[in-house]
């Protein structure tokens, strides 16, 4: 596990974690549009509870608001993806609200965070997820932190063959010295920093008189124990916040390369998940980069979908694990645990989070070609002070009940010209 560490750290020095390549870029302008005022695009997805989108909303159902202040929404397109088509960058200079329409998915797969014999079934239900694409669709498939990289194209077959020989990377039984498990080692933070304990957890002391006796008479602390999993604990905590910001400064590479192209731009996210604390104050705490990627997939206009492909149980119960856990499994810990950092990042990008408990996937993939297969476009006049190059808080809602809004959470518009 610790050689891997090294690796990462070797490879990010080596320049592994470039930005993706998107077919050449070109700075593309603020999706606007004149209808007599000045307008932003804002596209919405607005979805009922099976996940199909909802047509014919009025345009006085919608709601927008910029740092909590209403913002006047002067129309409302539904678009159905089937009917776009491939906007090119000449185009989307001449006509920006059709550039709105077209689509580019990417595919991102963190291999690392799959064993080899799990990814190769997230693979089989990616590929049918390519198939059931649209023909105008671009395509691309981005895995990291090594694996296969594809630019957006309409090709499937070069994103099917590149698929193919995506293969996880997560080694199996791994658990070092004491086969600690995530929610283990975030509860083990607080002991081996020497702070008081957590005054929600309070799992650390306990967990070490488990490990290393200490909680009865007739069983002593045994102290090289004990400083033996102070150093394996701290050395993980280090090792997942390490990785953890290695993988995210993969994803907002990814988001960079995507910024400047045309069209609605979708990531779908696919990853057995990393280790983030899921409590305030203790380790690995990674909620910032979390957040701040999902901020800048919001400033990107880009549309998140992440797949969690819970792994818990293989993890468990795996037969290359050197012992038995050192508590009982507690596996919804454990699955918040690694899900943390995916659910901050979709959240505050405004996208979706879907846990995958059993198969390979296949039902979540097709929520997401539901759910994105339609979409409105609305017209939204800002304000001056929106206006002023920096991020701003950007919230839609409909006034139908029963219905989910999904878009973006964060807008940063240019400056007026000649504006301060």
């Amino acid at each position: 596990m610790f050689s891997r560490a090294g690796a990462a750290i070797a490879a990010a020095a080596f320049g592994v974690l470039g930005t993706v390549v998107v077919a050449r870029p070109f700075q593309a302008p603020q999706q606007t549009f004149k209808a007599g005022v000045d307008l932003i695009a804002v596209d919405v997805q607005v979805l009922d509870k099976t996940g199909k989108p909802v047509p014919a909303l009025a345009v006085d159902k919608f709601e927008v608001t910029i740092d909590g202040k209403k913002r006047r929404v002067v129309s409302a397109d539904f678009f159905n993806a089937a009917t776009s088509v491939p906007v090119t960058p000449a185009r989307a200079e001449e006509n920006p609200l059709e550039a709105a329409t077209s689509r580019l998915v990417m595919l991102a797969v963190d291999a690392d965070s799959f064993q080899p014999g799990v990814s190769r079934g997230v693979i089989t239900a990616a590929s049918s997820f390519v198939k059931r694409l649209l023909p105008s669709d671009r395509i691309g498939l981005y895995t990291y932190p090594l694996g296969p990289r594809v630019d957006p194209t309409n090709d499937r077959g070069e994103v099917l063959a590149a698929l193919d020989k995506v293969v996880g990377q997560k080694a199996g039984g791994d658990t070092g010295q004491f086969s600690l498990a995530p929610s283990d080692i975030v509860d083990l933070s607080t002991w081996v920093s020497g702070a008081s304990p957590h005054p929600v957890s309070g799992e650390g002391d306990a967990l070490v008189s488990r490990i290393c006796g200490g909680e009865r008479p007739d069983r002593p602390r045994d102290d090289q124990c004990a400083k033996n999993l102070q150093f394996e604990g701290e050395s993980l905590s280090r090792f997942y916040e390490a990785e953890g910001t290695q993988r995210s400064g993969m994803v907002s590479n990814l988001i960079q390369g995507l910024s400047s192209a045309p069209g609605r731009k979708i990531i779908v996210l696919v990853s057995g998940g990393m280790i983030a604390s899921d409590r305030p104050s203790l380790r690995p705490d990674l909620a910032d980069i979390g957040v701040e990627a999902g901020r800048q997939a919001a400033e990107a206009n880009v549309t998140v979908y992440t797949l969690f492909i819970d792994q818990t149980w293989l993890d468990t119960y795996s037969p290359q694990r050197r012992k038995p856990p050192p508590r009982p499994p507690d596996a919804e810990r454990d699955r918040a645990v690694l899900s943390k950092w995916l659910e901050q990042f979709s959240g505050s990008a405004g996208g979706a989070l879907m846990r995958v408990m059993s198969g390979n996937g296949e039902a979540a993939f097709d929520r997401i070609v539901s759910e994105t297969s339609a979409y409105y476009i609305l017209g939204v006049e800002p304000t001056g002070v929106d206006r002023d190059g920096k991020t701003h808080q950007i919230n839609v809602k409909v006034s139908e009940k029963g219905l989910t809004v999904r878009g973006r959470s964060f807008v940063k518009l240019p400056k007026k010209p000649g504006g301060s």
